[in-house]
């Protein structure tokens, strides 16, 4: 089985979950795999960002106009970089 398997995640973390000699349980379970759901999205959601922030200002939308404010107003750039992130993702769709 390959170390990078989902089910070889979920496996190990319901032994070591239950390694004190009780049994695995539904709160433990949904807990297990809402930590391996979550990490995925927060995987996928941060590289997403760092993909689009990293866009050229050509395309222009929301990401050239957050290049500019960030430009004109410096001592306020982890506010606007927090608002593209938003503006972003609530735009995001395929």
């Amino acid at each position: 089985m390959s170390t990078a398997s989902p089910v070889y995640a979920v496996r190990e973390s319901l032994l070591a979950a239950t390694s004190s000699g009780q049994t695995a349980e539904e709160p433990v379970i949904l807990g297990i795999l809402s930590l391996i759901v979550w990490a995925l999205v927060l995987i996928v959601t941060l590289k997403c960002v760092a993909i689009l922030l990293r866009a050229d200002n050509e395309k222009g939308g929301t990401l050239a106009l957050m290049a500019l404010a960030q430009r004109a107003a410096a001592p306020y750039s982890v506010w606007i970089i927090l608002l593209g992130i938003i503006s972003a993702a609530l735009l995001w769709r395929r």
